[in-house]
């Protein structure tokens, strides 16, 4: 078995439960939360060179919402299909080094417990999203975990 082949294994075994037992629904790398007026979005990107992989959160609200959308393309609009990667506003966990987290043999379950750590950061984002504090949202990006600037 590859590397990442082992990772995402790690990753179905102690990272998915977690978003499951939380209301996520889907398959790897796409999750998603659907709530009456939106629904939350969860992607994991394998990075094409291998041993990284970064985990993306956004939010599209649905029209009875009476917000924008946050699609990237409001022309082509399909709730029920919607990724991450098709909204303007995502928020990107800070990962272990610039964004992305690394693996290599026998650091698949640190790095799991990682992802859940950070899963917090990404509860916060998700609920200043909708709050629409995107002052705090964008704070977020430079305050690391112990509330230091970056």
């Amino acid at each position: 078995m590859s590397q990442s082949q082992k990772m995402r294994t790690a990753l179905k075994k102690l990272v998915i439960p977690n978003l499951l037992e939380k209301g996520f629904v889907g398959e790897y790398p796409h999750y998603k939360k659907t709530y009456d007026d939106r629904i939350e979005l969860l992607s994991f990107d394998t990075n094409k060179w291998g041993n990284s992989f970064t985990v993306e959160i956004s939010t599209v609200f649905l029209p009875s919402s009476k917000r924008d959308n946050n699609f990237s393309d409001s022309k082509n609009k399909d709730y029920n299909n919607a990724t991450v990667w098709d909204t303007n506003y995502r928020y990107r966990l800070r990962g272990m080094f610039d964004g992305w987290f690394s693996y290599d043999d026998e650091f698949y379950d640190k790095v799991c417990d990682e992802v859940n750590k950070q899963m917090e950061d990404a509860y916060k984002w998700w609920d200043l999203f909708y709050k629409n504090k995107r002052f705090k949202m964008k704070l977020m990006e430079f305050i690391d975990e112990k509330g230091l600037i970056k």
